[in-house]
């Protein structure tokens, strides 16, 4: 993923120093949500890079790691979707569709 990717998708750029350096870095976060904590998502930082290369993880989860801007919108979407119906349906409804679809229609899923 490229940084212009995490600009066009509403990304921030933040920026940070090294101790006791004039050496500057920076990254870029999303913060999703409106809730008292939000849902944050992190990049890594300019001096992570591996071949240019950028990547999204979830805040304080590194076992999730986004790669491509493909990956990232889809997260997004259906992040953006979650809150959206939540705001107008109650999570209550949301949850238990969730759990009536997976039991109903894969009873693998538990």
């Amino acid at each position: 993923m490229k940084e212009q990717d995490l600009i066009d998708l509403g990304f921030e750029k933040q920026q940070g120093e090294f101790v006791g350096s004039d050496d500057t870095y920076h990254y870029y976060t999303l913060d999703i949500g409106n809730d008292f904590t939000p849902f944050c998502l992190i990049s890594n930082a300019s001096d992570e890079l591996d071949n240019g290369q950028w990547f999204v993880e979830i805040f304080d989860y590194q076992s999730f790691k986004f790669v491509s801007r493909y990956q990232l919108e889809q997260l997004l979407e259906v992040l953006k979707y979650a809150q959206s119906t939540k705001q107008s349906n109650g999570v209550r409804k949301i949850i238990g569709g969730i759990n009536a679809m997976n039991d109903n229609n894969n009873p693998g899923w538990k």
